[in-house]
């Protein structure tokens, strides 16, 4: 894996994230999406209240050496389940630059979004994965929980509900 170091999201990384999220949906989730799939997850991304989740979200980047952002993953806290009495965190926004797919450093992102998010409380996490991301949260331990989808316009573009409990060492 290229060394990188981690950083929070600041709005003035708005515009060269969402480009790098876009490469990687571009080049990634072709293996599970048409191209017009493909087509309407990006444009989601270029809509208003995707960069406020970007901006709502305890969102960290991934930094190469020369400064250039090549990954994100952040998380978001939800409702504690009925007969909890602490919080989920939302695991979010876990992109990877294509080029660097498959090297580890997505699982670096995810592991230090869950380590912020169980510091913060949160006893357990979700995700809404992507299809073609399913293999890499069953290997981070998620485990599907059922079908889900996100709208974009008036269409309904297939996903994956997962969850993970909390585990010793997250």
């Amino acid at each position: 894996m290229t060394a990188t170091t981690l950083r929070p999201f600041e709005q003035a990384d708005l515009a060269v994230t969402i480009a790098m999220q876009c490469r990687a949906v571009d080049r990634l989730g072709r293996s599970h999406y048409t191209d017009d799939e493909t087509a309407l997850l990006i444009a989601a991304s270029r809509e208003p209240d995707y960069a406020e989740a970007l901006s709502g979200n305890d969102l960290w980047l991934a930094v190469d050496p020369a400064g250039a952002i090549v990954g994100s993953a952040g998380w978001g806290a939800m409702a504690a389940e009925a007969g909890s009495a602490a919080p989920r965190g939302r695991i979010r926004k876990v992109f990877v630059e294509p080029a660097l797919a498959g090297q580890g450093l997505g699982r670096v992102l995810v592991e230090a979004a869950q380590a912020r998010a169980v510091a913060a409380g949160c006893r357990g996490f979700m995700v809404r994965a992507n299809l073609n991301a399913v293999p890499f949260y069953q290997r981070l331990g998620y485990r599907v929980t059922r079908a889900g989808s996100l709208v974009v316009g008036d269409r309904s573009l297939p996903m994956t509900m997962m969850e993970k409990p909390v585990e010793i060492g997250v």
